[in-house]
């Protein structure tokens, strides 16, 4: 019984990130930067990125550590972006809410393009199919390890 107690815990998906913010750089990049849930079961980062003006252009950055901030040197001075930050655990399972940061690009009096933030928020997200197949596949094994442990 112990045992499906402990694979149950390690089902549960890891705490979102707390905040967000972010800054443009002089060289055009984004820099994206959040604070860390205390969680121990932490064990990296996942960005979605999405262009806001324009045609779809999803671009996903995993990051296999617990880092506190992203430099995005992909980005384009008049593009609009929006950047959803999860965390993930050992599994690769990600949190169930995101924060996410809009950039938007707004054309100066000199015909320049200028970055400036406009909303940071969380929502929720539903998880994708192959989660939920996971899940539930470690939730068979456990019961069933634990039917086992119950009949010795």
């Amino acid at each position: 019984m112990r045992w499906a107690a402990a694979t149950v815990f390690l089902l549960a998906p890891p705490s979102p990130v707390t905040s967000i913010g972010g800054d443009r750089n002089p060289d055009g990049s984004i820099t994206v930067f959040w604070t860390l849930p205390s969680d121990p079961s932490v064990a990296g980062i996942w960005i979605e990125r999405e262009r806001l003006d324009g045609p779809d252009d999803l671009v996903i950055f995993d990051i296999s550590a617990p880092v506190t901030s992203f430099t995005d040197a992909s980005t384009r001075p008049d593009r609009s972006y929006r950047y959803w930050v999860f965390t993930s655990n050992s599994q690769g399972e990600l949190s169930l809410t995101a924060a996410y940061l809009e950039v938007i690009a707004l054309e100066d009096l000199d015909d320049d393009f200028e970055f400036w933030e406009c909303h940071v928020s969380s929502s929720a997200r539903p998880p994708g199919p192959w989660g939920a197949v996971g899940a539930v596949t470690l939730a068979v094994l456990a019961w069933a390890g634990a039917r086992r442990a119950v009949k010795r």
